[in-house]
């Protein structure tokens, strides 16, 4: 009993540092995206400029500009950095977009309204937690429809794949199927196969095929393999990866594989 809570164990902490390795993976791609900051600094300087929160009689402008500069990069990288980890954990879970949008915005309001409240606090001399529970109403529709916004802007092109000889693993196809693959799906022990002309059910392992496919797809989920011919572009949605295929469909992406995912696009580059 002993060692298979201590082997659940180690499995909740290997499972815990993969996810926050991916967290801080997906927020240095974010970090070098110069689009993102460009937005950030024009966000600033409107806020500068209209002067919300009180902030428009209470500083000269020069002080004002100064002040959204600090605030709108401080509060954003904190709320994503917040909301993805939570997208990670909701994920895991399986739970479903909205309920991910709802629980991340309500968690990542927390600290962003406290930070706010701090600021004010130092710089206002306003109390911090009654400050805080004036802001948190305003924080709370702001943050989802930030996140609604970076989810519209995040969205990747994936560059053509190398072509390559078609894999023998194909002639497991039923002939009426073709061979142009599109994805796989795991069910039991079957494979739930989709091509260009239908679909059909085969015996197999998704592990086995997509060793046997390698180079002409890749793993996006722990049960769903994709044909890189079918690929779109790679986006989030909620906070959460999702792949969209050439047909438009949006396929939702386990995120353990995601830096293998983004290694195979960055070397196809």
């Amino acid at each position: 009993m002993g060692t298979q809570q201590n082997r659940i164990d180690a499995n909740a902490v290997t499972k815990n540092a993969n996810d926050m390795a991916d967290v801080w993976a997906d927020l240095r791609t974010a970090v070098r995206q110069p689009g993102l900051w460009g937005a950030l600094a024009i966000a600033a300087g409107v806020l500068g400029l209209v002067g919300p929160f009180g902030t428009f009689d209470k500083i000269a402008l020069l002080g004002r500009m100064a002040y959204w500069a600090a605030v709108v990069p401080a509060t954003f990288w904190l709320g994503f950095v917040v909301f993805l980890s939570v997208a990670t954990w909701g994920e895991a879970r399986a739970l479903p977009r909205w309920v991910v949008l709802a629980l991340g915005s309500v968690l990542t309001s927390l600290p962003v309204a406290a930070l706010l409240a701090g600021l004010h606090a130092v710089w206002f001399g306003a109390p911090l937690w009654a400050d805080a529970l004036r802001l948190l109403p305003y924080v709370l529709v702001i943050t989802p429809a930030v996140v609604l916004l970076v989810d519209a802007t995040q969205d990747e092109v994936v560059p053509p794949p190398t072509p390559l000889p078609d894999p023998s693993w194909l002639d497991r196809l039923p002939l009426h199927l073709g061979r142009d693959l599109i994805l796989l799906r795991s069910e039991d022990h079957y494979l739930h196969v989709e091509t260009a002309h239908g679909h059909a059910m085969i015996r197999g392992r998704l592990q086995e095929a997509s060793e046997a496919l390698e180079g002409h797809g890749m793993r996006i989920h722990r049960s769903m393999w994709v044909a890189h011919r079918a690929l779109d572009r790679l986006r989030r949605q909620n906070g959460l990866p999702v792949l969209v295929l050439k047909d438009g469909r949006a396929l939702h992406m386990g995120r353990t594989y995601v830096k293998a995912v983004r290694a195979a696009l960055e070397g196809a580059a």
